[in-house]
C-alpha cells in the first residue's frame, strides 16, 4: 500500500527522483554561469534599469513554483541521463555565436536560455523533463527581450491617438511622436511606448495559460490575447490623457503621474483578462492522496555528470569559435588624425591622439564641444563595432530618457545627422558609422557586412566619427537647449566632403 502523503514524504520522493541528476545539474549552471556571465550581467541590468522588466526578478520563484505544483507528474518517474542530447546544444551554440558576431546582446541571451535547456535534457532525461517542460520552458522570460518594439509601439499609439482625437472632433496636429492640441503639445515617449505593459502582461499570459488550462491551443489564445490587449489598451490610456488635457486646458496637468496612472489602467486591464480567461477555464484532476511506486533505475550521480559534461564540450565550442575569430580579427589599429573645419565662434581647445582614437576638443560659442574620430580595424567583430559606435554617437549615454532630433542642412550634406539629446545629462551627441567605404547605419545590413569580413576575411577598417556638445551651463528652456543644436548644426555642417577626408585616413584602404 502506497504510503499516505505529506510534505516531508513529497521531499523525500523528489529527492529520490532527482538524485542522478541534481549534481550535474549544480555543476552544469555554475560552469555556465562562469561562461557566459556578460549575458547574466547584462539582463540582470536591464532588470535594474528599465521598469518594463521588473517582472524578471520573479521569474525563479515562479520557476520553482511551477515545478513544485507539478510533483505529481515526476513522483513514478527517474532522472535517466542522457549524454546523446548533448549534441542538441549546437543548435544554441550556432544562434549564440551569429548573435554575438552580429553584436545582438538578446540573440545572446535566448540562446544561453538554449543552453540552459540542453543541460537539463541531458541531466534529467527525455521522460522527466518533458514532465517538467512548462517551468523549464518559462525561464524564458528571464531575458529582457523585446526592447526593438518600443518603434512600432510609439508609432501604434501615436496613429492610434491621433484617430481617436479626429473621431472625437478635437482638433490635433501629429508630427513624428508629437501630438499637439489647442490646450498644448504631448510626446509619446519610448516610456509612454506600452512596452512595459506588453512584456508583463505576455509573462503573465503564460503563467495563467499553465494554471488555468490543459489545453495547449487555450494556452495559445490566452498569450495572444495577453498581447493585443495590453497595446489597444495603452492606446486609450494615451488618448485619454490627451482628452484630460482637452478638457482641463492644460497639456502639463493631464501628463502629472501618467506613468501612476498607467499601471493603474494596467491593473484594469489584467483584471478584464482574467475575467475574459476564467469561464474557459479547465478543471484540474484532484490531487491524489497517496503516491504511486517509485520507479526503479540505475542511473547514478556518476551518469548524471557525464551527460553534463557531454553537454558542456558541445556548449563551449560557441565561445572558442568567437575567441578564434576575435583572435584572427585583431590587429594594432593606425594612428589618426581628422583636421576639421572650425566656423566662425569655434576655437580648438587642444585634444589627444592615440592609436585607432583622435579626440579634438573645441569651445564653440562658449559650449564645450569633443570630436572623437574612432578607427576599427578590418575583420574587427560587429559587436564591437556597433558598441563603440553606439558609445561615441550618444545612444549609449546614461541620464534618462534621450530624444531624437534631427538635424538639418542648408548645403547639402553626406548624411542626415541626427542628435541624442539627454536633458537630464545635459548633453547632445550625433556620430556617423563608415563601413567598406560607405556611410551607413548600425542596422542588421551592416551587421552581417561587418560578420562577413570578420569569418571570411576582406574589407577596410570601419571609421566612426562622433560629436559631443556640453553647455557650459545647465538649459533653463526649450530655446536654450535649440541653440545649442544649431551650434552642432554649424559645425558638423561645415565639414564638406567629409567621406573623402575619411577614406584618406591612414590605415583606410584605398586611401
Amino acid at each position: 500500500m502506497a504510503p499516505v502523503r505529506t510534505r516531508s514524504t513529497d521531499l523525500a520522493r523528489i529527492r529520490y527522483v532527482l538524485a542522478p541528476a541534481l549534481p550535474a545539474i549544480g555543476v552544469g549552471l555554475v560552469v555556465l554561469a562562469v561562461l557566459f556571465h556578460a549575458e547574466i550581467t547584462a539582463a540582470v541590468g536591464v532588470w535594474y534599469s528599465s521598469t518594463a522588466y521588473s517582472h524578471c526578478y520573479f521569474v525563479l520563484p515562479i520557476v520553482a513554483w511551477l515545478a513544485w505544483d507539478r510533483r505529481d507528474r515526476v513522483f513514478a518517474l527517474r532522472a535517466r541521463p542522457a549524454p546523446w542530447a548533448a549534441l542538441l546544444a549546437l543548435i544554441p551554440g550556432t544562434a549564440w555565436l551569429l548573435a554575438e558576431r552580429l553584436g545582438i546582446m538578446e540573440g545572446r541571451q535566448l540562446a544561453l536560455i538554449g543552453f540552459v535547456w540542453v543541460l537539463f535534457l541531458a541531466t534529467l532525461g527525455p521522460r522527466l523533463f518533458r514532465a517538467l517542460l512548462a517551468p523549464i520552458a518559462y525561464l524564458i522570460f528571464l531575458v529582457p527581450f523585446g526592447g526593438f518594439v518600443t518603434g512600432p509601439l510609439q508609432n501604434f499609439t501615436t496613429s492610434f491617438t491621433g484617430i481617436g482625437l479626429d473621431i472625437l472632433g478635437i482638433p490635433n496636429d501629429i508630427n513624428s511622436f508629437v501630438i499637439r492640441i489647442p490646450q498644448g503639445a504631448f510626446y509619446v515617449a519610448q516610456a509612454c511606448a506600452g512596452l512595459r505593459f506588453l512584456i508583463a502582461s505576455l509573462a503573465f499570459g503564460a503563467l495563467y495559460g499553465l494554471l488555468m488550462y490543459r489545453s495547449n491551443l487555450k494556452r495559445a489564445l490566452f498569450m495572444l490575447m495577453s498581447l493585443v490587449v495590453p497595446v489597444v489598451a495603452n492606446g486609450f490610456r494615451a488618448l485619454g490623457i490627451v482628452v484630460l488635457g482637452y478638457y482641463l486646458g492644460s497639456a502639463r496637468a493631464a501628463a502629472t503621474d501618467h506613468v501612476l496612472y498607467g499601471w493603474i489602467f494596467f491593473s484594469i486591464v489584467i483584471l478584464i483578462e482574467i475575467m475574459i480567461g476564467l469561464p474557459f477555464r479547465d478543471d484540474l484532476a484532484p490531487r491524489p492522496r497517496t503516491m504511486p511506486p517509485p520507479a526503479e533505475g540505475k542511473p547514478g550521480p556518476r551518469t548524471g555528470l557525464i551527460a553534463c559534461g557531454a553537454a558542456l564540450v558541445a556548449i563551449v565550442l560557441a565561445p572558442l569559435a568567437s575567441r578564434l575569430l576575435d583572435w584572427r580579427g585583431a590587429s594594432r589599429p593606425p594612428m589618426v588624425a581628422l583636421h576639421l573645419r572650425l566656423p566662425a565662434g569655434c576655437a580648438a581647445a587642444g585634444g589627444t591622439t592615440r592609436p585607432g582614437l583622435a579626440v579634438q576638443n573645441l569651445v564653440c560659442d562658449g559650449q564645450d564641444v569633443s570630436v572623437k574620430v574612432r578607427v576599427l580595424p578590418a575583420g574587427a567583430s560587429p559587436a564591437k563595432v556597433v558598441h563603440a559606435y553606439t558609445a561615441l554617437s550618444g545612444t549609449g549615454v546614461g541620464g534618462g530618457e534621450a530624444r531624437f532630433i534631427p538635424l538639418r542642412f542648408k548645403d547639402a550634406h553626406p548624411r542626415r545627422w541626427t542628435v541624442v539629446a539627454h536633458d537630464n545629462a545635459q548633453t547632445l551627441a550625433t556620430g556617423a558609422l563608415w563601413v567598406d567605404n560607405r556611410l551607413v547605419g548600425s542596422g542588421l545590413r551592416t551587421r552581417i557586412t561587418l560578420a562577413r569580413a570578420n569569418l571570411f576575411g576582406g574589407g577596410t577598417p570601419s571609421v566612426i566619427v562622433a560629436f559631443a556638445l556640453k553647455p557650459a551651463t545647465p538649459w533653463r528652456s526649450n530655446v536654450d537647449a535649440q541653440r545649442s543644436q544649431l551650434t552642432l548644426e554649424r559645425l558638423i555642417g561645415a565639414q564638406q566632403r567629409l567621406d573623402d577626408r575619411i577614406a584618406g585616413l591612414p590605415g583606410w584602404s584605398g586611401g
